[in-house]
């Protein structure tokens, strides 16, 4: 479900771009007018790339298993190596990233990048939810979770509209003074 997609996120002034099994980049996002034709005389306005950066290209993936599968989901480790060089003379170094794939659950249902960050010079860690590997456990503890959580809405709903009740039933028994 995966293949062939790519997903950004914005942090700051980067965007950050992750195509599945293929490559990561960075690049900033410049609005930019571009005129319309000589006789229409419309303009319209679009997003151009500036000061793009390879973050790496897909090189291998590790699976983290946890303790107890039954409880937890695995981590997917995916390595991105070989990107644009980073730094001056003898320190220069090609960007790489690290991308984590996890359970969703919790944070989002929909696959989306979560979080970046520069762990070192030119070292990236990307945390990527899906619920593609969310384990019936965790679904499980989502759907309580949530249940939890509307039946306490609803408990407040009520408490609420009680509370409403007793305030309208005092003012319509409090008389009106001139």
């Amino acid at each position: 479900p995966l293949k062939d997609k790519c997903f950004m996120t914005r942090e700051g002034w980067w965007t950050y771009e992750l195509c599945h099994r293929k490559k990561v980049s960075q690049f900033h996002s410049q609005l930019q007018r571009k005129g319309g034709a000589a006789d229409s005389g419309a303009e319209s306005t679009v997003f151009t790339r500036t000061s793009e950066h390879s973050l790496g290209n897909f090189a291998e993936v590790n699976i983290e298993m946890p303790p107890d599968p039954s409880k937890e989901s695995p981590v997917l480790n995916y390595s991105f190596v070989g990107g644009t060089p980073c730094g001056e003379g003898a320190n220069q170094v090609a960007r790489s990233s690290e991308v984590l794939y996890r359970c969703s659950l919790g944070r989002s249902l929909i696959d989306a990048v979560h979080s970046v960050r520069e762990t070192s010079l030119c070292r990236y860690q990307i945390v990527f939810v899906t619920i593609l590997l969310c384990s019936d456990a965790d679904k499980q503890r989502h759907e309580e979770r949530t249940k939890r959580n509307l039946e306490e809405r609803m408990r407040q709903s009520v408490e609420e509209q009680r509370r409403a009740e007793a305030l309208a039933s005092q003012l319509k028994d409090t008389p009106l003074s001139n």
